[in-house]
């Protein structure tokens, strides 16, 4: 069937290879724990809800662009300004 791990190793080469794998593999999943970590974290503080930076930079200058709308493309202004629609 699947074979999980190396084989019982005959030479001390083969057992230093293996002890090799075994570090290895546990840095690599200690690696993997703290950047899933990180990740999870990250996108848990800077979710949706309850994030009043978002809120600030989303609407900002949303008064700005409302006015440019309202003075330069309103129904009186449509004949100087055609071009630009």
């Amino acid at each position: 069937m699947w074979q999980k791990y190396f084989q019982d190793s005959a030479t001390l080469s083969m057992q230093s290879i293996i002890e090799l794998n075994d570090q290895i593999s546990f840095y690599l999943i200690v690696i993997l724990v703290f950047i899933s970590w990180m990740l999870f974290s990250i996108a848990w503080k800077f979710s949706n809800t309850n994030n009043k930076l978002k809120y600030k930079y989303e609407n900002h200058g949303i008064s700005a662009y409302y006015l440019k709308n309202n003075i330069f493309f309103s129904t009186a202004n449509k004949k100087i300004f055609k071009y630009f629609i």
